[in-house]
């Protein structure tokens, strides 16, 4: 059975009970009778929607419907944990909630919320946000407290739950070690939440726990085959010994997943703080990810740093900012330049490149582990075999063959199939990805259309075959994708 988090909510409908709920998992549920009474004299002021609705069915959790639940907050007595490659936006359990008087002396006027993030420790919690809100937006200043716990072993509880709550509620016990973790205090406000609690959603960069064959060095990574290869190898997934999955195997995959893939440029301007060493930009920086390439220019005289003609690698930064890195490897390290000045003039910045195969999503652990390694194949095109007890991981690349056959191989008669029938071939694709230009929920990408010469091979019938990337975010990766995917159901 998958690990599961145990679900603290109170729910208006126990407004009879008096008693204090079941303890479990270390954590105590407040008094239902006075909480529900509570969040009933919050009224219009803030409305509990969200928490204190009636319970929703489970969420489907399956990758083939990707992003589904990903930013819905939601109760439930028994929830899986949840697990982030990459970089992905997620909600989660409520864990916990409770209401005290406010610093105003309003009787619960303050509303604590415990959201569950990630099974597992993650390298960092960069945005939260309400709705679609960041958390830090003008409208919430004063009114929002959000405090991020990224799940290390030796974790300590909330102080600031533990000094206001305290007691039997929370306290130096309620750790949650080993679990990512946002806690939230919002005060009530109706010209801030005017349409109640609003949904709670985190943007998470994963799991640091993921082991590079090349380097020997555990640490975070969206290489699309490091991610597969923790898929079997971790002791709550596939729990592979390491020593079963060939390296030379893997070490090519991940080389191919690294390589520098140049896209059409997209540009933004953008203002520097040499003081945080952040860039805001123009637009917006969502389609930037921890390892994309860009290259900068300037009217005037650059932020000191930066050059010309050089290319620094993003790295997300909180707020929808970013910082730039001299190397890829320092960007995924999360390792900065050092801004010392702002510079002058007009400053653009102009994505050069990517890496060819990243993987950017979660799921939970009540899916297969087999699953969930065939969704994280498919965001780098990649396969897997077994032979004799020992694991292959290849990446979707041209190889040069390695093995040379003549006549004096052969069996039999030569039987020639030149393609595949019209039932088994398709000539155009679309495909469905977790979009960060659409708040990281399920969106279409420009569909690869026929080409004239395959339509002509098809007897003018277009043939459209349907991907669902759950573990990609890149439509310009998708789009290497969709047309490996075309190929193979050619040839």
């Amino acid at each position: 059975m998958p690990p599961a988090i145990p679900i603290i909510a109170a729910v208006a409908a126990y407004a009879g009970s008096t008693a204090a709920g079941a303890t479990v998992f270390g954590l105590s549920v407040a008094t239902t009778a006075s909480l529900a009474a509570g969040l009933a004299s919050l009224g219009s002021s803030l409305i509990v929607s969200s928490a204190m609705k009636p319970k929703t069915p489970d969420l489907p959790s399956r990758l083939d419907e990707p992003g589904a639940g990903r930013t819905q907050q939601f109760r439930n007595p028994i929830a899986p944990h949840q697990v982030v490659f990459g970089t992905a936006r997620s909600s989660g359990p409520i864990l916990f909630v409770h209401t005290l008087a406010d610093d105003a002396g309003r009787e619960n006027g303050y509303l604590y919320f415990v959201h569950g993030l990630s099974g597992v420790r993650v390298k960092a919690i960069i945005d939260v946000w309400l709705n679609d809100d960041l958390s830090t937006a003008a409208q919430f200043s004063g009114l929002v407290r959000v405090n991020k716990h990224l799940g290390a072993a030796d974790q300590a509880a909330d102080t600031d739950l533990v000094a206001e709550i305290g007691g039997s509620y929370w306290n130096t016990n309620h750790r949650l070690r080993g679990r990512a973790y946002i806690a939230t205090r919002l005060k009530s406000d109706p010209a801030a939440f005017p349409t109640g609690t609003p949904n709670l959603s985190a943007l998470v960069q994963g799991t640091e726990g993921i082991y590079d064959v090349r380097t020997g060095v555990t640490r975070w990574t969206n290489n699309a085959a490091l991610c597969a290869a923790h898929v079997l190898s971790a002791g709550y997934l596939g729990n592979i010994p390491l020593a079963d999955i060939d390296a030379d195997a893997l070490v090519a995959a991940a080389n191919v997943c690294d390589e520098r893939v140049r896209v059409l440029a997209s540009a933004a301007t953008f203002t520097a703080d040499a003081g945080a060493d952040t860039l805001t930009l123009s637009a917006n920086a969502r389609w930037l990810d921890f390892g994309d390439g860009v290259r900068v220019s300037s009217t005037g005289s650059l932020p000191a740093g930066l050059a010309a003609d050089t290319t620094y690698y993003a790295v997300r930064a909180a707020d929808g900012k970013i910082k730039l890195a001299t190397s890829h490897d320092a960007a995924i390290s999360g390792t900065a330049i050092d801004l010392t000045g702002a510079g002058t003039g007009t400053h653009t910045l102009t994505c050069w490149d990517e890496a060819r195969y990243k993987c950017n999503g979660l799921f939970t652990l009540d899916m297969p582990w087999g699953d969930v390694l065939d969704h994280v194949l498919a965001s780098m095109a990649g396969v897997r075999a077994e032979v004799g007890g020992r694991f292959y991981l290849y990446a979707g690349v041209a190889a040069m063959p390695t093995v040379t056959l003549d006549e004096d191989d052969l069996r039999g008669d030569l039987v020639v199939i030149p393609r595949r029938s019209m039932r088994d071939r398709i000539n155009g694709v679309r495909a469905v990805i977790s979009s960060p230009d659409a708040n990281w929920q399920p969106a279409d990408v420009p569909a690869l259309r026929p080409t004239v010469i395959l339509l002509d091979e098809d007897a003018g019938e277009e043939l459209y075959g349907d991907m669902r990337l759950s573990f990609v975010t890149s439509t310009r990766q998708a789009q290497r994708l969709m047309k490996i995917e075309r190929e193979r159901t050619r040839r």
